[in-house]
């Protein structure tokens, strides 16, 4: 992927996209979505994978689920339609085949009735038969955590990011941590660090399910 000058406030969302092998997890979206005859897809914040996607033949839509998102997609998926809401209030006059919802979109979410209102507006917007693949933290991977730092780098042409962060158990049940996240974006001989603290939030599978069946979805399987 290759990117345009990456701002300092832009930083996370560029990792998430170089980080992250899109061809690979493009692979498992397109073996889960062929049975569907989908064509129409929705894909929450990742460029990369939304690139992917189209190159083999979805007509995609980029979601931007922040200001700043948005504009980072502008300057870096020209070519894709994009559109833009809070993900607790979508409503609109599109309806997709599949929605495809990756990284941390519903983990910053920490109460129920904001994943409540994502998930139906979720249901509003999907065709009759639509599918969502939607990703989130285990809880163990919140509880369990050492809180030691997870050290990751990426790097693109001229731009090199380091990613150091942490986890800090607040809450069991549900289980909640604060995620602090420092990252260091190298580019043009300069350097800049951009740091975000945020509270996330993981699942048991029994406590998913429940939630999923409120919101008038069935689970077709978990995948790993």
């Amino acid at each position: 992927m290759n990117l345009v000058q990456v701002e300092l406030k832009h930083a996370k969302y560029a990792f998430y996209d170089l980080n992250l092998d899109s061809r690979t997890v493009t692979d498992g979206i397109h073996k889960e979505l062929k049975p569907l005859f989908a064509t129409n897809i929705l894909v929450a914040a990742h460029v990369a994978v939304a690139r992917e996607l189209s190159k083999r033949g979805y007509n995609v839509t980029l979601l931007a689920t922040t200001d700043d998102m948005q504009d980072y997609m502008k300057k870096n998926a020209t070519e894709l339609t994009t559109l833009y809401s809070d993900i607790r209030n979508i409503n609109f006059d599109r309806r997709f085949d599949a929605i495809v919802c990756l990284g941390d979109t519903f983990s910053h979410m920490t109460e129920n009735k904001d994943v409540y209102f994502a998930l139906q507006g979720f249901h509003k917007i999907l065709k009759y038969g639509g599918m969502i693949l939607l990703e989130n933290l285990a809880a163990s991977k919140l509880i369990d955590d050492n809180g030691g730092n997870t050290i990751t780098k990426v790097e693109n042409g001229n731009v090199k990011i380091k990613r150091t962060s942490s986890l800090t158990p607040v809450s069991k049940f549900p289980a909640i941590s604060v995620w602090k996240a420092s990252y260091e974006i190298i580019q043009n001989g300069k350097r800049s660090i951009y740091e975000e603290y945020a509270k996330i939030r993981g699942y048991e599978e029994k406590e998913w399910e429940k939630i999923v069946n409120d919101a008038q979805f069935s689970i077709i399987k978990m995948l790993g």
